[in-house]
């Protein structure tokens, strides 16, 4: 007959091993099925896939720390654990620290993996401790990936990071995501965070460090910039550049020679004039120089020869030198080495040019990019 007490139809229930008395609060409830203490069946197996798999009974409440301790127990009787690190797998995510198996959201029926790791954060396999992958993280990889975690422990949830990182250590995006994980694990990142506020810590995280990498980058693409702006400003132009020059004695006033002028008044940095500056006899009636009666002898394309000489002020870019020059020559003024070896020693370059000064203070080696 029917069940005339509604009470009375709570005692009877179908048990998903069969038909049975159902014990009280047993039974398919909203994130799945639990023991009648709230238990759950979740199996637990080796990965790579080796031997067989246990099953392990898990309280939500259950901590990532001891879900690791009851899961190394019920698989990993027979294993030799001295100087390796296990870590416990689900979902591709690692179980850490305080958080619990609700956190995980972890449910009757899902499979927890347990991953075997040497001190370097190789993966092994549990039947012969060789490496998963064909090789292992040497010297250069292990610093390399060390560096990155340091900086972003989660750096390999970026897919386009990963592939980057990979590529910077010289391993595949598989390897990086297994050591991403153990080094997560080793340290216990992330496992003092409460519940699922911990992801979105995480994820708070991760922003930030994008973000400061950002600002990082822009910072250094402004300094980069910065600097080549100071290059530029640093570098002479060969035939682009003002040209001052005055008597040596005072009061005299500056003459400017100007770019884009005829021959006879232009001036030129001539990198491979180290004799003397030249000034052509124009700019030197116009500058008032006077020649003293000493003459200087100048080897130059032509040959050797002798050209009236005089004390003067050349001024470039504000840097005034004194220097003695040739009176002569068909350009306004023949700007030599010796004043344009002492703007390279202030810091000053040459556009198109490479400047390297010899050994032990010797002339500078001037040569066309």
């Amino acid at each position: 007959g029917a069940v005339t007490n509604p009470a009375q139809s709570c005692m009877y229930r179908y048990s998903p091993y069969g038909r049975g008395k159902a014990r009280k609060g047993e039974g398919w409830h909203k994130r799945g099925w639990r023991d009648f203490d709230g238990s759950m069946a979740v199996s637990v197996a080796f990965s790579p896939k080796c031997y067989g798999s246990h099953t392990l009974m898990v309280q939500p409440q259950e901590t990532a720390d001891r879900l690791l301790r009851a899961a190394v127990q019920t698989q990993c009787d027979d294993v030799d654990l001295r100087g390796r690190h296990v870590v416990l797998v689900h979902k591709k995510r690692e179980l850490v620290g305080l958080k619990t198996a609700a956190d995980y959201s972890i449910e009757s029926a899902d499979t927890l993996h347990l991953k075997l790791f040497d001190r370097y954060g190789n993966q092994l396999r549990w039947d012969d401790y060789s490496y998963v992958k064909e090789y292992g993280a040497g010297d250069h990889n292990y610093h390399t990936l060390a560096e990155a975690f340091e900086e972003d422990p989660y750096a390999d949830e970026s897919p386009a990071e990963m592939r980057s990182l990979a590529r910077l250590a010289g391993v595949n995006p598989g390897f990086v995501t297994d050591w991403f994980m153990w080094a997560r694990a080793a340290g216990g990142v992330g496992g003092d965070e409460p519940g699922d506020r911990g992801r979105v810590a995480q994820a708070e995280r991760r922003a930030e460090n994008a973000g400061a990498r950002a600002d990082a980058a822009a910072r250094a693409a402004a300094q980069a910039q910065a600097s080549l702006a100071q290059q530029q400003q640093m570098a002479l132009s060969v035939y682009g550049e003002t040209v001052s020059i005055r008597p040596d004695h005072l009061p005299s006033q500056w003459l400017d020679t100007r770019p884009n002028s005829s021959l006879e008044w232009a001036p030129l940095l001539d990198t491979g004039n180290g004799a003397a500056t030249m000034v052509s006899e124009s700019v030197a009636c116009a500058a008032g120089l006077r020649a003293s009666p000493h003459r200087m002898t100048i080897a130059g394309v032509n040959g050797v020869d002798e050209y009236p000489m005089a004390y003067c002020r050349v001024r470039i870019r504000g840097v005034e030198q004194r220097v003695c020059a040739a009176i002569g020559g068909a350009q306004g003024i023949l700007v030599g080495r010796d004043v344009i070896e002492p703007m390279l020693d202030m810091g000053h370059t040459i556009a198109g040019f490479s400047a390297v000064r010899g050994n032990n203070g010797g002339a500078y080696s001037i040569r066309r990019l």
